[in-house]
């Protein structure tokens, strides 16, 4: 090889005769494609090339044809199989990357000056490597180290198809030949550039070893400007010499698999700045590429080119998960630096050529034109252009609505009123169900509610994120209706099934539903809880009855069919947890799915045992439901105890009737007669469908009328006879709403695919009179909900009670107290036990304003009872004295609710008579506080702490007889152990005299004292005091603990109910999954 310096070297003596140096050895370098006639092109014109020193290395499938091909084409060539080509599970031989490729083939050449890299689309002239090896070496200034041909196309001969180019400040590459610029001989001047001609560039080779060859991480022009830049780095230079010139064939078709080439250019444009550039320059470039790449990915998702949007991120994304990489190529590329940014840019543009191409045209006469007349260039029809797209538009639309009707709710915050209850830390919801010990009430022994374990667990899972788990506890559900029904309407088959625009009606039908929103209007969250999972209910069970499609299982039907059922049993279990009716209906809507396959099969003769096995499978699922509590429904004692509890106390005062109920008017929203929409709607498939179809619509109409059927007995007073001391009204009624709701939605889904295709089955004026009235009837459900957005907050609280009741909350600090809560139900913040007194409603909390630990149905104890007949012997007038009453059970506040919000906000009012609040305000040692005017404030003046220790003696049997309260004065006990750590744990020093606790009486409790001058501690086992209470009589004084020890028989209880809800998991996801694949689908996408 020529030497690269520019000195002039000393000429040889005159005796001596010149012998010519060798020309350099080239080796080129073929990398072929799946098309045999492509590799054919560029061999030929490599047997023809006039230079004397070249070898050939074709690297193709070195055993099968093709390289048995080359051999007989071209005996002299190498071949050899790169190491880029893998085998891939049911792809069969996929091609590495260029990089990769060209790596491998370099590495395989020994001797050689030069490296050719050539496709096998490009075939050079006969002296077109004679003329780049001799601009390379021969050219004055600093060594070439990269030198490319013009190309030109192969069919005509006169098109420039690749001369090179430069690059911007992001790494964009610029081509110096327009796009189909016929060649004139306009660029025939060899000069310096930044980026060669990606398909045929000679390298010089030790300039390649040096800079570390390609990047195997990249592809195609990508490389070649990464490569280019690093070469330049190392002070060589990079030309194109015109006059040697070659011809490219027409582009192949690009591969099926893998990230697309816009995703590989985004990735090399990133991975060659952060390698490339000096931290001066290179912040600047990536804060730039970052303000355009979230441009680009916005305006494109609005254009609907969600593909270029994914491309974008997923290079981002990429670039992230391979920066150790990058920077060790960054390390690299330092050392061999010899040429400063400053310098290189004299060969780059500055800015971004996207942008300023992009405003260049719009700026331009024809751009704007076609900008302001082309349809294809606007958003709207960008969106037309693709069917797929209106599924997007109808979503954005969905989530826009509920995010606009919901503004001041997402951004101040959903208020602690109704059963949006406070959560309390992820320990504290965990113990709640482990420690064995309920304070709900005036607390009782056994495990706690199932559902305080599983929000527990939650908030343990988002690390402590009670907030967050909230959220989403409520939002959530809101979101998972609509997406629920969109799945439910896609189980049929495409023939017999809702076609896309179906399952759009049935999401936007599903979505403007008034019935979320009046639940969050009124602080209903088991309503919204239905809502959300009512569809997935409704589908579990159709898969399990057959009367929807379902995926094959993966590994033989037995383990699948296994899995849907423990899949709906632990779906049901869970939402069992917070709602106990829902397993009720979900085994009617099931009862509903079978009758219809029944009455379907029966006049075609079809076996009737399929649905038969399928009901009996969801009543299996069921069943197993009911076992995962079982072990919560022994606390109760008896069924009857646990649904007069679960299903008293939530009664509203204001009874709904059937047209109501039909319109789902619940709250503010559904008192509009275009309410009735929803009903118009899925009735258009019974009048005019056919065939499958038609069962369909009545599927869905049979599962609504179940859910009607339930809200309409609950309402009427016909289920009384259920319980004795219970009236499940309204509640329960809306509960049952939602399956109603997905019902008329599903069968609404059927009406578009059954009008598209009654044209032989109904008459033209019939069909266009039941398109016209589909039409009305979704735009009669879309328009009052859209109204009702307007406010912001669906007429929801923006504020709750805690503020205005700040008085009643002691922060955790000073002697132990509850709060009594009377008010209706709908508007209590904690879970009452009805009183039987002008509809009114009766709970406790400790410490202050309830959290979600005082929201669930628990048993009663004997101290409940004797409260609650306190209160009443309170409100009837038959004593002045209900402070002494209350307060031998802890009571030091009554808090009357008669409004779900403070008057300063929105909410519903539900006033007491003035009858309650004349005896409340007659007893002489209640004390009304000044409050807001939402709510009645009462201080017990005759209120002793639930830990009190008195220095008087106190008889054994004191007040097992209630008058004993009203005629003495327990005011002079002593507030003690009140370092309040937990339900079950509570320190203090403790002096001489008996200690009552007002909590029920159980053994497990004991009372720890630590005595100074001994180094033991002693336990005082509890006695029975006030008929339901408890009494310690420490025999010192001392630092004391008050603990409660966990029973084995609530530990076991507690074990049992655990594996029990393992099983059911493991039995549901024990297997792959559709979303766990395209979860790993879409993560390998975004790492290769």
């Amino acid at each position: 090889m020529s030497s690269p310096t520019l000195g002039e070297q000393p000429s040889p003596a005159a005796s001596e005769p010149v012998v010519p140096a060798p020309a350099p050895a080239v080796a080129a370098i073929v990398t072929t494609g799946s098309q045999w006639s492509d590799a054919e092109f560029t061999l030929r014109a490599l047997a023809a090339q006039d230079y004397p020193r070249l070898a050939v290395l074709v690297l193709c499938d070195a055993e099968g044809e093709q390289g048995l091909r080359v051999r007989e084409l071209l005996p002299t060539a190498a071949v050899a199989d790169p190491v880029s080509f893998r085998r891939s599970r049911g792809r069969g031989r996929q091609r590495g990357r260029m990089g990769a490729v060209n790596n491998r083939g370099a590495s395989l050449v020994r001797g050689a000056d030069y490296l050719l890299f050539l496709s096998d689309r490009v075939a050079l002239a006969s002296d077109a490597i004679s003329i780049l090896v001799d601009d390379a070496e021969n050219v004055p200034g600093r060594i070439v180290g990269v030198a490319g041909p013009k190309l030109l196309d192969a069919s005509d001969g006169l098109t420039l198809r690749d001369l090179g180019g430069t690059a911007d400040r992001l790494g964009v590459r610029i081509p110096v030949a327009g796009q189909d610029e016929l060649d004139q001989e306009q660029h025939d001047e060899a000069r310096d550039l930044f980026v060669a001609p990606t398909e045929a560039m000679l390298v010089r080779e030790d300039i390649f070893r040096i800079v570390g060859g390609f990047d195997p991480a990249l592809e195609g022009d990508g490389a070649v400007v990464d490569l280019c830049w690093r070469i330049q780095l190392s002070g060589a230079r990079v030309r194109v010499v015109p006059s040697a010139t070659g011809t490219v064939q027409s582009d192949a078709a690009p591969a099926a698999h893998g990230p697309s080439a816009r995703q590989h250019e985004h990735r090399a444009r990133l991975r060659t700045m952060a390698k490339c550039y000096g931290w001066v320059h290179l912040l600047p470039a990536v804060m730039l590429a970052a303000v355009l790449a979230a441009g680009e990915v916005v305006l494109a998702a609005l254009r609907g080119r969600f593909a270029q949007a994914s491309d974008v991120a997923l290079a981002w994304l990429w670039n992230a998960r391979h920066l150790g990489g990058t920077f060790a190529l960054r390390g690299a590329a330092k050392r061999y630096r010899r040429v400063r940014d400053a310098d290189l840019r004299r060969l780059q543009q500055g800015g971004s050529v996207r942008v300023a191409d992009w405003f260049r045209y719009r700026l331009s006469p024809e751009g704007g034109l076609a900008a302001r007349t082309t349809i294809d260039e606007s958003i709207l029809g960008t969106w037309r252009r693709n069917a797929h797209r209106t599924v997007w538009v109808v979503w954005l639309g969905v989530l826009g609505l509920i995010a606009f009707g919901s503004r001041h709710l997402l951004t101040g915050g959903v208020g602690a009123y109704g059963q949006f209850a406070h959560f309390p830390d992820a320990g504290t919801m965990l113990g709640a169900y482990l420690d064995g010990w309920r304070d709900s009430g005036v607390g009782a022994a056994g495990i706690g509610p199932p559902a305080m374990g599983l929000l527990g667990l939650a908030g343990a899972v988002l690390l402590g994120g009670v907030g967050l788990l909230r959220n989403i506890a409520i939002w959530g559900l809101v979101l998972a209706g609509p997406v629920g029904m969109w799945r439910l309407c896609a189980t049929d088959s495409s023939e017999d099934g809702p076609s896309r625009n179906g399952r759009l009606v049935a999401l936007v039908l599903y979505a403007v539903c008034p019935l979320p929103y009046n639940a969050l209007a009124a602080g209903r969250w088991d309503v919204l809880l239905a809502y959300g999972t009512a569809p997935a209910i409704v589908l579990l069970t159709s898969r399990l009855v057959g009367t929807s499609a379902a995926r094959p299982p993966r590994d033989g039907s037995r383990r699948g069919t296994a899995a849907r059922l423990a899949s709906l049993a632990l779906l049901l279990a869970v939402v069992a947890a917070f709602e106990p009716f829902i397993v009720v209906l979900a085994a009617a809507a099931g009862v509903a799915l079978a009758l219809v396959e029944l009455v379907r099969r029966a006049p075609r003769r079809e076996p009737l045992g399929a649905p038969v096995a399928g009901l009996l499978r969801v009543a299996v699922a069921v069943a197993l439901a009911a076992v995962a509590h079982l072990l919560w429904l022994f606390e109760f004692g008896s069924l009857r105890a646990f649904l007069e509890v679960s299903l008293g106390g939530r009664t509203s005062s204001t009874p709904l009737s059937l047209g109501e109920l039909l319109r789902f008017q619940t709250g503010p929203l559904g008192d509009l007669p275009l309410s009735w929409g929803l009903l118009a709607a899925a009735a258009v498939p019974l009048l005019v469908g056919s065939g499958g179809r038609l069962w369909l619509a009545v599927r869905g109409w049979l599962v609504a009328l179940a859910g009607f059927a339930f809200a309409w007995v609950i309402v009427a007073g016909w289920a009384d006879q259920l319980v004795s001391s219970a009236t499940p009204e309204l509640s329960l009624a809306e509960v049952s709403l939602a399956f109603g709701a997905v019902g008329l939605c599903w069968a609404a889904a059927a009406g578009p695919a059954t009008l598209a295709t009654a044209d032989s089955d109904a008459p033209p004026r019939i069909r266009s009179a039941m398109v016209l009235l589909s039409g009305i009837a979704v735009g009669a459900m879309v328009l009052p909900t859209a109204w009702a957005s307007i406010d912001g907050d669906w007429s929801a609280p923006s504020f709750d009670h805690r503020v205005p009741l700040g008085l009643v909350d002691d922060r955790d600090v000073g002697p132990d107290y509850r709060v009594l809560w009377l008010g209706a139900p709908e508007v209590l913040p904690l879970r009452g036990s009805d009183l039987g007194v002008e509809g009114l409603a009766m709970g406790m909390s400790v410490r202050g304003y309830p959290d979600i630990r005082h929201s669930w149905a628990t048993p009663q104890a004997p101290g409940d009872e004797r409260l609650a007949n306190a209160v009443r012997v309170g409100l009837a007038g038959d004593t002045l004295r209900l402070g002494r009453l209350l307060g031998s059970f802890g009571v030091r506040y009554v808090v009357v609710v008669e409004r779900s919000g403070p008057s300063y906000t929105d909410g519903w009012d539900r006033p007491v008579s003035a009858a309650v609040s004349e005896a409340l305000a007659s007893q002489i040692d209640l004390r009304p506080l000044a409050a807001d005017p939402s709510v009645q404030v009462f201080r017990n003046e005759a209120w002793w702490s639930s830990r009190s220790q008195f220095s008087r003696p106190i008889p054994v049997g004191f007040a097992a007889d209630p008058v004993d309260l009203v005629v003495s004065d327990l005011t002079d006990g002593i507030g003690v152990l009140t370092d309040y750590r937990s339900a079950t744990s509570q320190f203090g020093p403790v002096g001489a005299g008996t200690v009552l606790v007002a909590d029920s009486y159980d053994p497990g409790w004991r009372l720890h004292i630590d005595n100074a001058d001994n180094a033991g501690a002693a336990a005082v086992e509890p006695a029975p005091a006030l008929g339901w209470a408890m009494r310690f009589d420490p025999p010192q004084a001392g630092q004391a603990e008050l603990r409660f020890e966990r029973s084995a028989v609530v530990s076991n209880r507690i074990a049992a109910q655990v594996l029990i809800w393992l099983a059911l998991i493991w039995v549901a996801i024990g297997q792959p999954t559709p979303l766990a694949d395209r979860l790993a689908a879409l993560m390998k996408r975004s790492t290769r």
